[in-house]
C-alpha cells in the first residue's frame, strides 16, 4: 500500500511537471510577436526535460534518434502538404 501512494506521488509530481512545461510553452508562444515556431518549442521542451528529469547518457542517445524521427516525418508532412 505505501509502495503504490509513493507511485501515485510520483506520477503526480511528473504530471505536474509536464503540464508546467506545456504551459511555459504557451506563455512564451504568446509572448513572442508572431508566436513561437515548432522548433522553438520542441528546443524549450527539451531544455526543460533536461533540467527538470536528467537523462542518463544511454537515454539521451535513444532521445536524439527519436528527434530525428519527428523531424523526418515533419519534413515528410511539410512536403506533402
Amino acid at each position: 500500500m505505501i509502495f503504490f501512494i509513493a507511485l501515485v506521488r510520483r506520477l503526480a509530481l511528473a504530471t505536474w511537471i509536464i503540464r508546467s512545461m506545456i504551459d511555459g510553452i504557451w506563455l512564451a508562444a504568446g509572448l513572442q510577436t508572431g508566436g513561437l515556431d515548432r522548433n522553438a518549442a520542441l528546443a524549450h521542451m527539451d531544455f526543460q526535460f533536461d533540467r527538470l528529469i536528467p537523462a542518463a547518457e544511454a537515454q539521451q542517445a535513444e532521445k536524439t534518434a527519436a528527434r530525428e524521427r519527428i523531424r523526418s516525418v515533419y519534413e515528410i508532412r511539410s512536403t506533402a502538404a
